[in-house]
């Protein structure tokens, strides 16, 4: 949608895909449907929402990226949480 210029129905995917992501603890998709809302944010030259919402996703890439392990623990999950749907 975004890549057509529907950005209102693109950011209505992003958004629920968020809300879906985050449903279902999955903190890599709703990172990356944070992205995707950012970028529609921009595309609608929305600039100080876009910056808000980057920088949001942004931290929460850095948590799921955390080398020592305290991203997937602040985010609910552990290295073979999405196998088992059990933490740690």
């Amino acid at each position: 949608m975004l890549t057509v210029g529907d950005f209102s129905q693109a950011e209505a995917r992003f958004s629920d895909a968020r809300n879906q992501a985050e449903g279902i603890q999955e903190p890599l998709y709703g990172a990356e449907a944070l992205l995707g809302l950012a970028r529609t944010f921009l595309s609608r030259k929305e600039l100080e929402a876009a910056s808000a919402t980057f920088l949001e996703a942004g931290r929460q890439f850095q948590l799921i990226e955390s080398t020592d392990g305290d991203g997937a623990a602040m985010l609910g999950g552990g290295p073979n949480s999405h196998r088992t749907g059990t933490v740690g």
